[in-house]
C-alpha cells in the first residue's frame, strides 16, 4: 500500500506513533511520512476496511489488530458520528485535515429519507426574488437532511414586478423606469444581497447626490386648489444639496441590474414560471399542503409567499381559501396603492434645478436631474413622478398627452416657454395602467402590524413593500426586499428552529 495514492484504495500498513482523526463519520490514521488510511463507520457499527492482499494481511502486527478493535468500539459508542475537530492522541492539539474541509463539510444524507419543502412565491419582484433566494440557498444545518424545492410565479412576461429598466436605449446610459433610489446602501444591500462583500462589487455604482454636488440647487414648488402647478412658486428647500443623507442613486446602472446580477441569478431558470396571474390559493386540510392556480395551471406547496402589490391584493384577484383575515387589508393595512407615473423628457439644453419637488397631503410630485450622477453622459435628462393627487389630473390622458400637460407645467415654473422651446422627445411609464401592478406603491405604512403577515397557521405569508421591514419604508425597493427576506426566514425557522436569521435584529424593530 505504500504506493497508492490519496485517494485510491488503500492497504493497511504498520506505522509508528499512529494519530487518530476524527471527523463525522470517518476515521482517519495518520504518520508523518505516510498517506493516512481511512476507515469508515456506518450507522449499523460495522468497519469497512479496504482490500487487502494476503501478504499484507500476513504482516499485520497484533498491534494493529488491537486497534482495529478500538476502532469498532469508537463506532459501536457513536463518537464517529459526532462533530468532532481532528485531535491529535499525543499533542491533544488540533491539525488540519488532508483535504480541506473536505469531509468537515460533508453531510451524508440518505436520499430515500430527505425531506422535501415546497414553497411556491407569488410574484418575481424585489420581495418575491429575494424571498426565492433565500429559500434556495439558505444554511441548513448540518445534522439536518431536507431540501426547499422553490417555485415563482410571475403574472407578466419577465422578474422585476415595479423594478424594471428601458430596454428601447432612451438615454445614453441605463435607466429605472420604476423605482430609482436606494437607501442606506452600504447597510441595506449586503443583507439584501445576502452577500457581507456586496459593497466591494457595487460600490462605485453608487453615488449619494449630497456629496457629490454639495451646492446642488433644491426648491419646493407649489400646487394650487385644483392640484395644478402654481407660476414661479420655488422657494429653496432647507439644507443643501440633493437628497438626503442616507440617500443613494444607481450610477450607470439600475435597481433591475442589481436584482438580475444579485438576486435571481441564485435561481434556475426552471424555478421561474411567467406569464401566470395567480388566481386561486387553497390551503388543503386532507391531504394537507396548498395548491396554487394559475388559470388551468395547479402548483403545490407546504409554504406560500404571496408578494403581488396591494393592488391586488385590495381588488381581490387572488380568490383565498379560506379568506384572508378581514383586518389584514383594513386594520394592518388599510392604505391604499397610489395611482402613478414616472416621466423622463429629453432636452437641448438644462433650464432645470438639479431637484424640485412639491408638497401633497396625498402624494408626490418629484422631479430631477437624472444625468446628474451618470458617467459619460451628454444628455440633459429630466425625470417626474406624479402620485396620488398630483395624477389626478392625468388619469384619463394618454402618453402624448401626459408628456404635453408635463411641459406645460415646466413652461409655468420657470417662465415662457422655455421647456417646450428645448423638448426633444419623452417616455412615459404609466404605472397605474399596467394590469399587473395598478399604481406606484402604498400610500402609507401599517401602524398596527410590522413587516410580512401570516395566514394559515403560518403557511401563508404576505410580504412586499406595503408589509414593509423596518417600517416606514413601504415604497422603497429595499423595504420590499427586506419584507421578503423575513417572511422566508420565519418560514424556514418553522421548517427548522437552528437556521439562523438573515436580517439583525436591530433592523427590524418590532
Amino acid at each position: 500500500g505504500d504506493q497508492s495514492p490519496p485517494h485510491s484504495s488503500f492497504g493497511l500498513q504498520r506505522v509508528s506513533n499512529p494519530i487518530m482523526m476524527v471527523s463525522k463519520r470517518n476515521i482517519w490514521l495518520k504518520h508523518a511520512k505516510k498517506d493516512p488510511l481511512p476507515i469508515s463507520c456506518s450507522r449499523s457499527s460495522q468497519v469497512h476496511e479496504d482490500s487487502e492482499t494476503s501478504e499484507n494481511v500476513s504482516r499485520k502486527s497484533s498491534k494493529l489488530i488491537l486497534f482495529a478493535f478500538l476502532v469498532t468500539g469508537f463506532c459501536v459508542l457513536g463518537f464517529g458520528q459526532r462533530n468532532l475537530s481532528h485531535v491529535s492522541w499525543d499533542t491533544k492539539e488540533p491539525f488540519p485535515s488532508p483535504w480541506g474541509d473536505l469531509w468537515e463539510n460533508d453531510v451524508r444524507c440518505d436520499p430515500e429519507n430527505t425531506a422535501t419543502t415546497r414553497i411556491v412565491v407569488v410574484g418575481a419582484g424585489a420581495a418575491g426574488l429575494t424571498a426565492a433566494k433565500r429559500f434556495s440557498t439558505h444554511d441548513a444545518s448540518s445534522s439536518s437532511c431536507w431540501k426547499t424545492e422553490v417555485t415563482v410565479l410571475e403574472a407578466s412576461s419577465g422578474m422585476g414586478g415595479r423594478v424594471q429598466k428601458d430596454a428601447t436605449g432612451f438615454a445614453d446610459y441605463p435607466l429605472d423606469l420604476g423605482a430609482s433610489w436606494v437607501w442606506d446602501a452600504p447597510v441595506r444591500l449586503p443583507i439584501i444581497a445576502q452577500n457581507p462583500s456586496i459593497m466591494d462589487i457595487v460600490g462605485d455604482k453608487l453615488v449619494k447626490p449630497r456629496d457629490l454636488k454639495k451646492d446642488a440647487s433644491s426648491y419646493t414648488f407649489y400646487l394650487d386648489n385644483n392640484n395644478d402647478v402654481k407660476e414661479a412658486s420655488f422657494r429653496r428647500r432647507t439644507g443643501t444639496g440633493m437628497g438626503g443623507n442616507r440617500d443613494y442613486l444607481w450610477r450607470n446602472y439600475t435597481w433591475f441590474d442589481f436584482l438580475e446580477d444579485h438576486i435571481a441569478s441564485a435561481l434556475n431558470k426552471d424555478q421561474l414560471v411567467f406569464d401566470c396571474p395567480v388566481d386561486r390559493i387553497v390551503s388543503r386540510k386532507d391531504p394537507g399542503g396548498m395548491v396554487v392556480t394559475c388559470g388551468d395551471r395547479e402548483f403545490f406547496a407546504d409554504y406560500v409567499v404571496v408578494t403581488v402589490p396591494l393592488s391586488i391584493l385590495k381588488e381581490g384577484d387572488i380568490d383565498f381559501q379560506p379568506p384572508l383575515p378581514g383586518w389584514l387589508l383594513t386594520e394592518c393595512q388599510p392604505a391604499s396603492m397610489w395611482k402613478g407615473f414616472k416621466i423622463f423628457l429629453e432636452f437641448s439644453s438644462k433650464f432645470y434645478y438639479d431637484y424640485f419637488v412639491s408638497s401633497l397631503d396625498d402624494g408626490e410630485l418629484d422631479w430631477w436631474d437624472y444625468s446628474l450622477v451618470q458617467i459619460g453622459s451628454e444628455k440633459n435628462i429630466l425625470a417626474g413622478y406624479y402620485m396620488g393627487d398630483a395624477y389626478d389630473p392625468f388619469k384619463d390622458m394618454t402618453n402624448d398627452e401626459i408628456a404635453k400637460r408635463c411641459l406645460q407645467d415646466l413652461d409655468k415654473l420657470f417662465g415662457g416657454t422655455v421647456a417646450t422651446k428645448s423638448y426633444l422627445r419623452h417616455m412615459v411609464v404609466n404605472w397605474a395602467k399596467n394590469p399587473n401592478i395598478r399604481g406606484t406603491y402604498s400610500s402609507d405604512y401599517p401602524t398596527k402590524c410590522r413587516g410580512p403577515q401570516f395566514s394559515g397557521g403560518k403557511r401563508l405569508a404576505i410580504a412586499g413593500e406595503a408589509f414593509p421591514v423596518p417600517p416606514h419604508h413601504n415604497g422603497w425597493v429595499d423595504g420590499a426586499a427586506l419584507s421578503g427576506l423575513h417572511a422566508a426566514d420565519l418560514i424556514l425557522r418553522e421548517i427548522h428552529p437552528e437556521i439562523p436569521l438573515a436580517i439583525p435584529k436591530n433592523l427590524v424593530k418590532w
